[in-house]
């Protein structure tokens, strides 16, 4: 494909390149034939690191988080589970309503949290008051100069049952 490209590099885990626009057709054409997508019809897999408590959220765990970076191949940013959350709030946001913004509530914990949802904007949204079992990152951003520590949504499902 050298042929086609301007530009390209990279490593093991990753590669980048540039070619020009009248390319198009022929580097489709090279990774259709190369490399084409098949699915086994099943989800992909996420990793979990560990449950965790919303209560356990503040601005000391960020902190102790955002030493384990830089984060990439080979040391992923973690993904905590929260189970039996409810949702208080959610609403779309951006532009074009392409996300999500929830408020999260543990019922055995009075602060409730923050969580965005990025690309869930096609996805069904959990019903308020509804129990939720949420896969999220950590993540603290500044937002028109606040600083907030917000959930940033991998996955969620319906609460599993409690143990009886």
């Amino acid at each position: 494909m050298e042929g086609l490209l301007t530009t390209y590099g990279g490593h093991a885990g990753a590669a980048g390149f540039s070619f020009p626009r009248s390319a198009l057709g022929a580097v489709e054409e090279f990774f259709r034939s190369r490399a084409p997508v098949r699915s086994n019809g099943s989800r992909p897999e996420l990793m979990l690191d560990c449950p965790l408590l919303l209560a356990l959220v503040t601005p000391d765990l960020t902190r102790a988080l955002n030493a384990l970076e830089p984060f990439g191949n080979g040391n992923e940013r973690p993904v905590f589970l929260f189970n039996g959350l409810f949702v208080a709030e959610s609403r779309s946001i951006g532009t074009n309503g392409d996300h999500l913004r929830m408020v999260l509530r543990h019922p055995e914990h009075p602060m409730p949290g923050s969580a965005v949802a990025f690309r869930w904007g096609s996805r069904p949204r959990p019903p308020l008051g509804s129990r939720v079992d949420v896969a999220a990152q950590i993540r603290q951003d500044r937002f028109r100069g606040m600083l907030k520590i917000d959930l940033h949504v991998q996955d969620l499902r319906g609460a599993a049952a409690p143990a009886s």
